[in-house]
């Protein structure tokens, strides 16, 4: 079947920004969004609740990293494992197939809450994810370009 011109077939590269520098690429990387619960007031006579949102919070990242990432990403999962957490501020970059940045959701404040854990299985090994949870989380284009590995 013919495809549209231009057409990408690459759902995205992903790379991994921490304090400025770049950390590596990203298998796959969710979350970091606003979100926020809805509260239902009553309203004394009228027959429907008075409703507004409650207070905003991020839904945390999760990240699926390789074996060849940058000695800072490592520093920080070991700081969370001997229980001494380092609070980080990057960004995951979304990148096209030239890694070209097209966009990327920045945080403040984050803590690995969980960190990755790889296992070997008889196909070979098997990465695991890594959750961190940000204070503040803000989307805004791309300004940089990732360096293919």
């Amino acid at each position: 079947m013919p495809t549209a011109p231009g057409r990408n077939f690459v759902g995205g590269n992903f790379g991994l920004v921490l304090d400025g520098v770049e950390s590596g690429l990203l298998k796959s990387a969710d979350g970091g969004v606003a979100v926020a619960d809805v509260i239902a007031e009553a309203a004394g006579t009228l027959y429907y609740p008075k409703k507004h949102i409650g207070p905003i919070s991020y839904s945390p990242f999760v990240l699926e990293i390789g074996l060849g990432m940058a000695n800072s990403l490592y520093d920080w999962i070991g700081g969370s494992w001997r229980g001494k957490a380092i609070a980080k501020s990057g960004a995951i970059v979304l990148a096209d197939h030239n890694f070209v940045a097209a966009s990327q959701r920045e945080f403040t404040n984050a803590l690995m809450v969980l960190g990755p854990f790889a296992c070997v299985r008889p196909g070979g090994w098997s990465s695991r994810t890594s959750r961190s949870r940000s204070q503040r989380g803000r989307r805004r284009a791309g300004s940089t370009g990732l360096a293919p590995s």
